[in-house]
């Protein structure tokens, strides 16, 4: 496997990256991520309190989490896996349309938006060629009109 070397440089991309991450798109009913996280929050019943505890620690450590090396990353995971371990992420939490809190969760910090433009944008920026997820080293950038659009994101 290929390790992203991480510097100051990169660092410093980074944080001014995530400054700007997801502000606004322009449009008339935008909601920030953490406005959709206080939202999620508000929206579980009573007997989700560990589901809730996870949102609210979400919330709390949202510039933590986006801005945590790989070390601290390990961290945060133990201290979510804490809280909610991870066979239960895939609960159904709303029976009407049939959505996980996974899912829900994703929603609320708006994965997509991230993965169409934002991200996209930042890894042209800084030339890595290995994917961040997987560390594959054949990764390439591609710009979403050239992506199959018939996979559509289940929204909550």
């Amino acid at each position: 496997m290929r390790k992203i070397k991480i510097t100051n440089e990169l660092e410093g991309y980074v944080k001014d990256f995530n400054k700007k991450l997801i502000v606004s798109t322009g449009k008339k009913n935008f909601e920030s991520p953490l406005h959709r996280l206080h939202k999620l929050y508000k929206e579980l019943k009573p007997k989700y309190t560990e589901h809730k505890e996870y949102v609210q620690k979400i919330i709390d450590e949202y510039p933590r989490i986006l801005n945590a090396t790989p070390e601290e990353m390990e961290i945060l995971i133990l201290e979510f896996d804490r809280i909610l371990p991870q066979n239960q992420l895939a609960l159904t939490i709303r029976k009407n349309k049939y959505i996980s809190f996974h899912e829900a969760v994703v929603y609320a910090l708006r994965y997509e938006d991230l993965r169409k433009k934002e991200f996209l944008q930042f890894l042209n920026f800084i030339d890595v060629k290995t994917c961040v997820y997987c560390n594959l080293q054949s990764t390439l950038v591609i710009e979403p009109k050239y992506y199959d659009k018939k996979k559509k994101a289940r929204q909550p």
